[in-house]
């Protein structure tokens, strides 16, 4: 796969975000947690934007629910959704996902929101990796 070929998104659950979210949204796709300090960094980067929406860059802000991994199951298909085969040029082939704990989530779970068969895998700075299972 090249990088041409990969279209990575991410789902931040994180109230007080502390990384550079313009550099990341120019990258890959961010669905970030909304909050009062997040929804000031997602303004400034929708203030810079100059294109419309795109599944391959970007900000959305998306509402948590009382425990956090509701919000990532309730979001996994509205993410499928924005970013499938249908959405994007090339479908998204890697979620990775900030502010959960990998152990909080069931893999047989996040495959069925998804409704592709898919891997969890513990290799991103406070979080985890989804990856399309290969077939």
């Amino acid at each position: 796969m090249t990088i041409a070929d990969h279209h990575g998104v991410y789902f931040i659950h994180e109230p007080l975000y502390g990384g550079d979210l313009w550099s990341l949204s120019r990258e890959s796709h961010v669905w970030l947690v909304k909050s009062g300090h997040n929804e000031a960094l997602a303004q400034a980067v929708w203030e810079r934007e100059t294109g419309d929406y795109s599944a391959t860059r970007g900000v959305s802000l998306f509402n948590a629910s009382e425990v956090a991994t509701d919000s990532f199951y309730s979001y996994l298909g509205t993410i499928d959704d924005h970013h499938d085969e249908l959405s994007a040029e090339t479908p998204w082939s890697a979620i990775h996902v900030i502010g959960l704990p990998m152990q909080s989530v069931e893999p047989d779970r996040v495959s069925e929101e998804l409704g592709v068969q898919v891997t969890l895998t513990q290799n991103e700075d406070g979080g985890f990796s989804i990856r399309r299972a290969p077939g």
